[in-house]
């Protein structure tokens, strides 16, 4: 056997090592460079947190829109007559948004998604004073606070317009705050 074909097949494959030892540097000194996107954390001022309020507002009515129409169908399985659904269905309805509305405004807040369906599709997060998520204690009394104070000729929710860390009088009285999370491109 030639040894020049030795020799070549040597060289061959120290080139090949050298090649792929470049391009693992390469690929090192491009991850070491990339950079992820810088997060950019704001106060949410009032007319943002107004939209994502619609939106749960929105939402809440096909919940319960979906669960009133639930309720007319077993009505309906069981064999009752449609016309005295209209005797109890007003009250019926009232509890349903009362119990789907608190368990939303309630349990959303102290979820990991820190805020309900409308803030999360607006980037808006409910967050502690140090910027943790808030307790469940904390998300039933900033909800009574929000129906009890805030709702009273709508000054706390006004307050947000003009206060530097755009807080309601609900959020002053709980210890949180309304942000606005995006990622800088």
């Amino acid at each position: 056997m030639p040894l020049h074909f030795l020799f070549k097949r040597i060289v061959v494959v120290e080139e090949e090592n050298t090649a792929l030892e470049q391009s693992t540097e390469d690929t090192k000194s491009l991850l070491e460079t990339r950079q992820e996107p810088k997060t950019i954390v704001s106060y949410a001022g009032f007319w943002v947190r107004f939209l994502a309020y619609f939106l749960d507002v929105f939402a809440i009515a096909v919940l319960v829109g979906l669960s009133a129409l639930a309720a007319c169908l077993v009505w309906l399985l069981i064999g009752l007559p449609l016309n005295e659904i209209s005797d109890i269905d007003e009250g019926f309805y009232w509890i349903g948004v009362l119990l789907v509305g608190t368990i939303y405004f309630v349990g959303m807040p102290c979820s990991p998604w820190r805020g309900t369906w409308g803030k999360w599709v607006l980037n808006l997060k409910i967050v502690t004073l140090a910027g943790g998520r808030i307790s469940f204690w904390q998300s039933v009394f900033r909800y009574l606070c929000q129906n009890l104070f805030s709702s009273f000729l709508y000054i706390g929710f006004m307050m947000i317009g003009w206060t530097t860390k755009k807080q309601g009088l609900h959020d002053s009285m709980v210890g949180t705050y309304v942000v606005h999370v995006r990622k800088e491109a």
